[in-house]
């Protein structure tokens, strides 16, 4: 229970094949693939959110309230870990498939980008603090308290990174959970204060948010909510009168950013299908579906052909249906087109 963690040094060696990079952007991801795994057991039906605590020197807390899934003391949950960092490389390949996944799989590639891990959690009428070092178990102790969340607090190991953690990005990526999971609650705190998010209307919210930061009227907002067997879509798109808008969509595939894919091909598609493809339009588009299949380490590329042909057949129908009845978005359309 007290022996290094068998792949440790492998995560530690090659970091890029995990969090994409060593600067900035690689600590960046590492917050996220946590954020991630928060959210898709939210949507799995444990814990209700997240509150991530910013601290001096780059040092994060990130607590959630999702049951242990394993053990009935501190030395269950270490053998958890171990096992989760023996099988870690499969878990990157399952990533973001909830039902069955374990509970906090984020844990091991915290553990072992980390130059110090504290993961305090209340179990069984005691609460447990268990510290790793760069990957390695350091200690297990109990502690006075009786708040039953969890808590991994933790220092990204500047051994491995070369970079920052900045406010301003996590209170995007945090934004962007409540946009594609309204329910989820999410709170940041830092020295500039604590911040609550809502986005009541989902990505639709989030669009609204968006256009009026770039000065642009945001209504109105077309929104399209589809849910089929295992397949979810939430669109909401809209064309703004100005000869300064440009084309930009924001996605998701599973709670994850994305910058391109099969969901963002067959929006493209839906547009040729209407007639409409070259008019400039912003949207947010979330998406679910089963097992997704991603090109890029860093997920930021979604390759699912099935979510292709879901999005653009429901899409084409619904926009084919909108221009054909709101005179006033078909006028606004054709001055775009010229």
């Amino acid at each position: 229970m007290t022996e290094p963690f068998s792949h440790i040094e492998s995560i530690r060696k090659r970091p890029g094949m995990y969090v994409g990079a060593t600067d900035t952007s690689g600590i960046r991801h590492l917050l996220y693939w946590t954020f991630d795994d928060i959210l898709s057991n939210f949507r799995a039906g444990r814990g209700t959110g997240v509150t991530v605590e910013l601290f001096g020197d780059d040092v994060v807390a990130i607590t959630d309230d999702a049951p242990v899934a394993h053990g009935s003391d501190g030395g269950d949950l270490l053998e958890t870990v171990g096992e989760m960092i023996e099988n870690f490389p499969s878990d990157l390949r399952d990533r973001g498939t909830a039902p069955g996944r374990q509970v906090r799989s984020y844990l091991p590639l915290v553990c072992a980008l980390s130059e110090w891990c504290e993961v305090s959690f209340f179990h069984e009428h005691d609460r447990y603090v268990v510290r790793y070092e760069q990957g390695k178990f350091v200690s297990r102790s109990k502690i006075l308290g009786s708040v039953s969340d969890f808590k991994v607090h933790f220092k990204p190991d500047m051994k491995i990174f070369d970079g920052v953690i900045h406010e301003e990005n996590i209170r995007d990526r945090l934004e962007h959970m409540v946009a594609t999971c309204p329910r989820f609650k999410a709170e940041l705190r830092s020295e500039q204060g604590t911040c609550t998010i809502s986005m009541p209307r989902g990505v639709a919210t989030f669009l609204e948010n968006t256009l009026r930061e770039e000065l642009f009227d945001p209504d109105p907002v077309h929104r399209l909510v589809v849910r089929e067997n295992e397949f979810e879509m939430d669109l909401a798109i809209a064309w703004v009168r100005s000869s300064f808008a440009e084309t930009k969509i924001t996605s998701w595939a599973n709670t994850i950013l994305t910058t391109d894919g099969t969901h963002i091909l067959g929006l493209n598609d839906a547009l040729r299908n209407v007639g409409i493809a070259g008019v400039p339009f912003q949207a947010a588009l979330s998406v679910f579906l089963p097992q997704p299949r991603y090109s890029k380490p860093t997920k930021s590329f979604l390759a699912s052909p099935e979510m292709r042909s879901f999005v653009r057949d429901h899409v084409t129908t619904s926009l084919r249906r909108l221009v054909d009845n709101d005179l006033e978005l078909a006028t606004l359309i054709e001055e775009l087109r010229r």
